[in-house]
């Protein structure tokens, strides 16, 4: 598939009508801007084909782009409408409307007089889509081809047309066609089509050119006339209706004979019902999303909760005030195991070293102390910190609260003597 390239192939304009739009009067310009058949690119050497289907995909899609007067091109070099500055220079209006008729693609250009008055070019043009005078039109767009060999009404082809991405619609006052290599088109394509529509208030003409030869075919047929709603919005022909419910997933019916036997008013209850589904889909799925993204935060909530449930109380998870109370409480334990294993390192040597004294409790130390007629040791007042301790008396005597199992040890020491 080739690259995207810019293009300009040329149409035409039929009668004019007036209209209100944005607070003022603007010319309404019916279009006919492509049809279904063979191009031929200025800097291509083969031919192209314009399918059918690739007018056709989303032809609503050209509604909004602009019209404006002659290609815009920079430096020579031929350009994207929307670029700043394009339309300030040369823009006339907008394109709406835009609907397939036949093989033809159709859209209105609304024509905003203030803006073509601009230029000595543009407000010529005016007068001439007022006195009802034919004006050549080229659209300009980004196509990618693929490369492919056929042939369309006898003319032969290498290349087909596989997206159309619009741009603009140019307005051709003086009859310039494609933009050429010495014009600066570069690595854009430029293309003519092979089929050049000519509309007059009579009809239109068909100038098929191949070679050195030339045709000329008249049709009575007048120009693009697109049906539209009260709305304003362009009706499809019932082709392109079948075409559409063909191809829609909440169509039931995928008969295409019983489509084309099947009245108006059943393909338009077809086409509701189609699109009542379709917006039911939709809500549906989009509730079951909201569902799944409801559980799935439930089940990361719970999960959170339970971890931190399970998590074991550490000191930094604990508050201040807490926190305090432990280190403080921790000290004084150090502290008094710290004085007890002193106090025993001489008078139990001979029994247990000082590793195996430190492995011991603070009670067991104690109780150690106690059996060994050890004097207990005094170690800070924790009693303002709220671990209250016997203190020394006030006449400054060391203090220790009553032995327990002085009794007892008494009575085995008295036992013994005996």
């Amino acid at each position: 598939m080739d690259n995207a390239r810019h293009l300009h192939v040329l149409g035409a304009t039929g009668a004019v009508r007036t209209a209100m739009h944005e607070g003022r009067e603007h010319l309404v310009v019916p279009v006919v801007a492509l049809m279904e058949g063979v191009i031929h690119a200025v800097n291509a050497d083969t031919p192209e084909f314009v399918p059918y289907k690739a007018l056709a995909y989303q032809p609503e899609r050209w509604d909004g782009y602009p019209a404006v007067l002659n290609h815009p091109s920079r430096n020579g070099v031929q350009i994207s409408a929307k670029e700043p500055g394009v339309l300030d220079a040369q823009g006339l209006g907008t394109i709406f409307k835009t609907c397939m008729r036949g093989k033809k693609l159709c859209f209105e250009a609304w024509i905003d007089p203030a803006k073509a008055s601009k230029t000595p070019l543009g407000a010529r043009t005016l007068e001439r889509f007022k006195r009802g005078e034919p004006v050549e039109v080229s659209v300009g767009a980004f196509v990618t081809t693929l490369k492919t060999a056929g042939s369309f009404n006898g003319k032969p082809y290498k290349a087909e047309w596989q997206t159309i991405e619009p741009d603009h619609i140019a307005f051709l006052p003086e009859g310039v066609g494609a933009c050429s290599i010495e014009m600066g088109c570069g690595a854009h394509r430029a293309a003519a089509m092979s089929t050049t529509h000519l509309l007059t208030a009579q009809g239109y003409s068909t100038l098929a050119v191949s070679g050195d030869a030339m045709e000329n075919t008249e049709f009575k047929a007048a120009g693009c006339k697109c049906q539209h709603n009260k709305e304003g919005q362009h009706m499809k022909t019932k082709a392109e209706r079948i075409t559409a419910l063909m191809g829609n997933e909440h169509n039931p019916i995928k008969d295409i004979k019983v489509l084309e036997s099947a009245s108006d008013e059943v393909l338009t209850a077809l086409e509701t019902a189609a699109t009542t589904a379709a917006e039911t889909a939709t809500k549906l799925a989009t509730a079951e999303a909201a569902r799944v993204a409801a559980e799935t935060a439930k089940t990361v909530a719970e999960a959170a909760l339970k971890t931190a449930q399970e998590a074991p109380i550490t000191a930094d998870r604990l508050p201040v005030e807490i926190k305090t109370i432990v280190e403080q409480h921790t000290a004084r334990v150090a502290e008094e195991k710290a004085a007890l294993v002193t106090s025993l390192k001489t008078a139990a040597a001979s029994v247990y070293t000082e590793t195996e004294l430190n492995a011991m409790s603070n009670e067991q130390l104690t109780k150690l102390v106690t059996l060994a007629k050890i004097e207990q040791p005094v170690t800070k007042n924790y009693a303002a910190n709220g671990f209250p301790r016997p203190v020394a008396p006030v006449n400054g005597e060391n203090f220790a609260p009553p032995d327990p199992y002085a009794a007892g040890i008494k009575a085995l020491q008295e036992a013994g003597k005996n």
